[in-house]
């Protein structure tokens, strides 16, 4: 009796401290080999034997490692397309109105003195970035800042602090001419290089004009020739620009894309309005190509005689359209469709939501369905 009840004091003991270790010893591993069974009778000499087993322990090392941290290059926002229709007012009488390339609601208005900037698709304007000769162009570029160039002179203004830069590799006499390329990241202005031979020249800035890197485009481009272009949010950089050609005119149409040029060469009539349009479509009086295309005839007029569009106007913009007279017209693979509305005033420009933009008496106003009859008030279709 005495036995019986020390060996089972002692099989108990067993159990608990193999269960003690085992959870003391779980970092190490614990093996419990026992000789006796629940169901088997204890013999006086049956012990528990607890044998403990040294598994490897893993011990994190701390690794070292370099990692290489490129800077994200930011993108351009999203193109705002939708604008309603008002009527814009603005507080002197203005020369040219041009919309943003890439965003509807940034439209800039300007006289030979003054920039005025609406900022809420043209419900107000406000007067900026005054300074020293005449405003030769105006434009923005993605992020919205807003580019002025005054001769060699570019202002920038930026989330509402204005500065002055040099363009130092322009020439940037009085009467030359120049155009802002915007739409884009970058900074881009078309003007002439410094010398008497009216080379045309490329300054591009990627830091808002505090550098700049520069290419040679045309061997003349003179005062009074057109330039029309913009730059996609991509880098890309589509221009166009007429050069005089004794009785006729001469188009370059130049797209770069990194470090590769793109050109094709064409002949028009002299004087022509043109404008181009996407990757490839350029429309220049009653005529329309493709940038490696012949020249064709537009179709559609209401109006077969070419006499009846004497006041035909090419409009630049985000979509091909033709003005004459009061009708404007969407062009569409080759043939043109009026539209609904009554123009009043010099066409000026179509932004990102279809509007058109004209100047009328001295003002900007977006044709309507309506006339206002402003340009009968003043005596003339604009200033």
């Amino acid at each position: 009796m005495l036995v019986r009840s020390v060996m089972t004091a002692r099989r108990a003991f067993g159990w608990a401290l193999g269960g003690v270790l085992a959870l003391q010893l779980g970092a190490t591993g614990v093996l419990v080999l026992r000789s006796c069974d629940a169901d088997v009778p204890i013999a006086p000499h049956d012990v528990t034997t607890i044998a403990t087993v040294a598994l490897p322990m893993v011990i994190p090392i701390p690794i070292e490692t370099t990692r290489s941290v490129v800077a994200a290059t930011p993108s351009c926002p999203i193109p705002r397309r939708d604008a309603p229709t008002m009527t814009p007012s603005v507080a002197e009488q203005v020369l040219a109105v041009r919309p943003a390339p890439s965003n509807a609601g940034w439209i800039a208005a300007w006289n030979d003195e003054h920039v005025f900037v609406s900022t809420d698709a043209g419900a107000t304007f406000t007067r900026m970035l005054d300074g020293d000769g005449s405003v030769t162009d105006v434009s923005f570029d993605c992020w919205g800042h807003v580019l002025v160039l005054r001769g060699k002179h570019l202002g920038v203004r930026d989330n509402g602090a204005e500065r002055w830069q040099d363009i130092p590799a322009l020439r940037g006499k009085s009467g030359d001419a120049g155009v802002i390329l915007g739409g884009g990241p970058d900074v881009v202005v078309i003007g002439d290089a410094p010398g008497d031979d009216w080379r045309g020249r490329m300054a591009i800035s990627s830091d808002l004009g505090a550098t700049w890197r520069y290419r040679e485009i045309l061997d003349a481009f003179e005062s009074g020739m057109h330039a029309q272009g913009w730059q996609d949010a991509n880098g890309t950089i589509h221009a166009a620009l007429s050069i005089a050609d004794c009785m006729s005119d001469e188009l370059d149409w130049i797209t770069i894309r990194g470090d590769d040029v793109e050109s094709s060469h064409g002949g028009m009539s002299e004087g022509s309005s043109f404008a181009i349009y996407g990757d490839d479509l350029v429309v220049s009086y009653r005529s329309w190509r493709t940038r490696a295309g012949e020249w064709h005839e537009l179709t559609g007029f209401p109006d077969p005689q070419p006499e009846a569009y004497e006041t035909f106007v090419v409009v630049p913009g985000a979509i091909p359209m033709i003005v004459s007279g009061e009708t404007a017209y969407r062009i569409d693979r080759g043939r043109v469709r009026p539209l609904p509305w009554v123009v009043e005033g010099t066409p000026q420009a179509v932004d990102l939501a279809g509007r058109l933009w004209t100047i009328a008496c001295g003002q900007p106003l977006i044709a309507t369905r309506h006339a206002t009859n402003v340009a009968g008030q003043c005596g003339g279709p604009d200033i």
